[in-house]
């Protein structure tokens, strides 16, 4: 299916089993022509099928940010092999990414909320997480924030363009100074805007608390 250097379209994956993909055809899809970009590169895909395949079957992803669906595609193909389950909040919906989803007959694989992901109603256990949105300091520290209640022990949390955009790199800061987590896969630095995964060791790092002897203290 990924013979020599030709990049596919979506168009020819259609008709495919999308249940037992190889991890090369799994990104050759996610990463196909066909919409109007691509998101994450080929070897941040990698680094997130490192993270997922620590996962235990049938996982509950979330992923905040959908685009043109590069990531979207690549969980998807993930959760139809392990009998997941993928939800994917997206504020714009595009529509290049709809129509080709609906042609392929996968839309209805998956459940997209057109919302904002730090307002929506959210209910139930999260196993993947996955930031990727508007990349501000408010947006990828805020969707951590809005969702760690519901993160399931040991759950993985995965953040896009964490290499070079600031406001992420600072929001990964604060999060390992609220919980404990740790690192478990990362792309190479200088290849796309860079993608790192934690695994969610335990909440509230450090939580102690300690009467002051007296107001002078406080």
């Amino acid at each position: 299916m990924t013979e020599g250097n030709e990049k596919k379209t979506l168009l020819d994956f259609k008709g495919m089993d999308f249940t037992s993909l190889s991890l090369e055809d799994r990104i050759a899809f996610s990463v196909a022509q066909g919409v109007s970009e691509t998101g994450m590169q080929p070897d941040e895909l990698i680094a997130m099928n490192d993270a997922l395949s620590m996962l235990e079957p049938n996982p509950t992803i979330l992923e905040l940010g959908q685009c043109t669906g590069t990531s979207t595609r690549f969980l998807l193909t993930y959760v139809l092999s392990h009998s997941g389950t993928l939800h994917s909040i997206e504020q714009n919906l595009r529509r290049d990414f709809f129509d080709a989803m609906v042609d392929l007959g996968l839309w209805d694989k998956f459940t997209t909320y057109v919302n904002n992901t730090q307002t929506i109603h959210w209910q139930g256990g999260i196993d993947f997480l996955l930031i990727d949105t508007e990349h501000t300091i408010a947006d990828a520290l805020g969707e951590y924030c809005r969702f760690r209640g519901f993160l399931n022990k040991h759950a993985i949390i995965g953040f896009h363009d964490a290499w070079e955009i600031p406001g992420v790199r600072r929001a990964i800061e604060i999060v390992q100074e609220i919980d404990e987590i740790k690192e478990i896969a990362r792309s190479p630095r200088g290849v796309g805007f860079g993608i790192r995964l934690f695994k969610l060791m335990e909440k509230n790092k450090g939580c102690y608390h300690q009467r002051p002897e007296s107001i002078e203290e406080m």
